[in-house]
């Protein structure tokens, strides 16, 4: 029964119990184009998991087996998943929706959690009319993120660790908190046993969340770095200055292995669509991208040495969303409050100049019964779990190979029993546990004040911390683990420098970079905690230079200036600084250009051909002027043809040859404004087709290509101007 869209009760009928009743089912998927007219894996499912492993992995042993470690250092997985979780858009008006699922997964369930799922499974749907936590959602969501990690990400990183492979690659809608409930339960946990943790990064986004979690799963286990799949949907006109900054503030945030998207090793039919720009030569800059590339072999080099300098810790909210996961209408408000908190904390402190690592609560929890895991990780290796020292001054929040001095609990709605007792016991050996908004008001899922208590305990210097959730009170209550801060002359702040700072021997590697593809920072001063000597390293040319500093008690000042996505590598060496030089300048002016100046094309002009007036076959009529790409699907209706949509399966796996069934006619109006000497028709499959300008027959022989070596070209007779 519903009571305003909320479970007021329910119960699990009889199997031959007569009236209308809401049905669960089990449902196969069903076939797609976009998975080569098959269906996705069950990413829950080990047996399907090591079919894979077997048809894909173990061919590429057999054929590089040689070279793993060494040629083939990794092998990458682009987007893992298990189906996509669904809601309710509205509580009081239901219809299909669904979850993923296995067909043991009641089974695993009940081993796990001690509990029969069926028994609430309406609560996966609606909330409860009493507003009580569901503690069966809450578990339904631990077992989906805790099956997806063990099955797929635990399982292929031990086959890659026994044939000296790094296992890299990415989950799948990593940067909010809905996206990865939907689709793979926890980013970090997914994450957890790949040897090179990796993310995505589109469109030239600022995805510092997305960035973070990766670079804390590094961190914490102990990997060398993090990969990204980088510059995709950049599209052509996306210039040097935009991938600099694109991989500068990665950079920042401890991506070390670029994977440039994309290399075309053909444009020829859909592949040209594939959300350029291409990093090959059918880009006209191709010859010049070393200087790209040579700038982050060298920030990657420095940035990969010694261990990174991070104080702060901040439990990761995931958990608490997924108590939320119920229907839109309901919901919505809250997943977009608890989005922006997740996104302001995090720019809070990146462009606050607080270094931080998010701590996936799971990875401080004992691991689950070894019946769930199928003993996939053993004695915690790569799983980050969490330990707690005594033997320092002040204590450490240790989680793998990382310790922190400070913990920040952002909001959570429930927390832990686990994490709370290390945060006890953290706080008892001197630690600071910051709670930021209002403290967890449910231990486990369920109704507990234990937190809410201990956020009160007191306000002493090493007591728990109750404040505001605003940026402030976060960087005031932080202000002891500061190791830097980025200033202007009169005292305010930066908010679009991102950093890494790392400790290699007896020195310290610093990386900054300005986030602003526009505005220059000025006037700017770096205040590093401890008296340094500061050397430049000059990531463009490889020279190194010392430049001059000054010393406030034991505070170094660095005088700086970043260009709009500027960037700034130091090294820094215990001592006195040199003097500040009069003419000491951050930036390096080579030239100005003034007024115009004469320019001369790379490449001959170009219209693109893509509208045009069509029929098909014999027909007389000329259909009306329409996009090529709508007009394909036009044509192929009449021809009862399939459309294309973008999801169109890989032509390997049709083998039957095309059918014959009309010719399809084209038109093109050009309006010629200046005489044209020898122009050429670009064109894919050239001698597939008839050609005629102004009527007169074209030789449709090709001449050269254009931009890929699939696109032929066709000499034209020469144009004139239109009267």
């Amino acid at each position: 029964k519903l009571k305003d869209g909320r479970l007021s009760s329910f119960r699990r009928a009889a199997d031959d119990e007569p009236g209308e009743f809401w049905i669960a089912y089990l449902r196969t998927a069903t076939a797609d184009s976009w998975f080569n007219h098959q269906t996705y894996c069950d990413t829950f499912n080990r047996a399907a998991i090591e079919r894979f492993i077997e048809v894909t992995h173990e061919k590429y042993r057999n054929l590089l087996g040689k070279e793993f470690g060494k040629t083939v250092p990794s092998i990458f997985c682009d987007e893992p998943h298990f189906t996509k979780k669904q809601n309710l858009a509205r509580a009081e008006e239901p219809r299909d929706v669904v979850l993923p699922f296995s067909d043991d997964f009641v089974e695993t369930f009940a081993q796990t959690f001690g509990r029969d799922l069926l028994a609430g499974l309406p609560e996966l749907f609606w909330d409860r009319a009493d507003g009580a936590p569901s503690l069966t959602r809450f578990q339904y969501h631990e077992h989906t993120a805790e099956r997806f990690a063990q099955s797929f990400g635990d399982q292929i990183s031990a086959w890659c660790g026994k044939n000296n492979l790094a296992l890299t690659g990415h989950m799948l809608s990593e940067a909010t908190l809905f996206g990865q409930t939907r689709a793979v339960g926890e980013v970090m946990r997914g994450l957890r046993s790949f040897q090179l943790p990796g993310i995505d990064m589109l469109e030239d986004k600022i995805e510092l969340t997305t960035a973070k979690q990766a670079q804390s799963v590094a961190r914490q286990n102990g990997r060398e770095g993090v990969l990204s799949e980088m510059y995709g949907v950049t599209n052509w006109t996306f210039d040097f200055a935009g991938h600099k900054r694109q991989g500068d503030w990665q950079a920042a945030l401890g991506v070390t292995v670029r994977v440039p998207h994309l290399a075309w090793v053909s444009m020829a039919g859909e592949a040209k669509r594939d959300y350029p720009a291409a990093i090959g030569y059918q880009s006209p800059w191709f010859e010049e991208y070393k200087l790209v590339e040579d700038h982050f072999a060298r920030v990657a080099t420095v940035m990969t040495r010694g261990r990174p300098i991070v104080r702060v810790a901040v439990i990761h909210p995931i958990e608490s969303f997924w108590l939320k996961w119920g229907p839109v209408d309901q919901n919505g408000e809250d997943w977009k409050h608890r989005e922006a908190q997740f996104k302001n904390i995090t720019e809070w402190l990146v462009f606050g100049g607080i270094d931080f690592d998010f701590v996936s609560e799971a990875s401080l929890a004992p691991p689950p019964s070894a019946t769930a895991r199928g003993e996939l990780v053993e004695s915690g290796e790569g799983r980050g779990e969490g330990s707690f020292a005594n033997d320092k001054p002040g204590g450490k929040f240790k989680v793998g190979q990382m310790e922190y001095d400070a913990v920040v609990v952002p909001d959570l709605l429930t927390i832990r029993s686990t994490t709370l007792e290390a945060l006890r016991r953290f706080h008892d050996d001197g630690g600071k546990v910051i709670f930021l908004g209002n403290p967890p008001s449910l231990v486990d899922a369920q109704p507990n004040n234990a937190a809410e208590q201990f956020a009160v305990e007191g306000e002493a210097p090493a007591e728990p911390m109750l404040i505001d959730f605003t940026r402030d009170e976060l960087l005031a209550a932080l202000e002891a683990f500061r190791e830097i801060d980025l200033t202007s002359r009169d005292g305010n702040r930066t908010t679009t420098i991102a950093h890494q700072l790392r400790a290699d021997g007896k020195h310290r590697n610093l990386f900054l970079c300005n986030t602003d593809r526009t505005h220059h920072v000025d006037a700017l001063e770096i205040r590093l905690k401890g008296r340094w000597k500061v050397e430049v390293l000059d990531t463009f040319n490889g020279k190194q230079r010392e430049v001059g500093a000054t010393l406030d008690g034991d505070q170094t000042i660095i005088p700086w200036s970043f260009n709009a996505h500027g960037h700034a590598l130091l090294r820094l060496s215990r001592g006195t600084p040199k003097s500040i030089r009069r003419d000491q300048d951050s930036n390096l002016q080579i030239n100005e250009i003034r007024g115009p100046v004469p320019i001369s094309l790379s490449e001959p002009n170009v219209l693109l051909l893509d509208q045009a007036e069509w029929k098909l076959n014999d027909d007389r009529k000329w259909q009306p002027r329409e996009e090529i790409l709508h007009l394909d699907n036009l044509a192929r209706t009449k021809l009862n043809l399939p459309t294309r949509g973008g999801r169109d399966a890989q032509p390997w796996t049709d083998t039957a040859p095309d059918p014959v069934v009309g010719t399809l006619h084209l038109r093109f109006a050009i309006r010629c404004e200046v005489a044209v000497k020898r122009p050429t028709l670009a064109i894919e499959h050239a001698d597939a087709v008839t050609i005629s300008l102004d009527g007169k027959p074209v030789t449709a022989k090709p001449v050269g290509w254009w931009v890929d070596e699939s696109i032929k070209t066709v000499a034209l007779s020469d144009m004139t101007s239109a009267p």
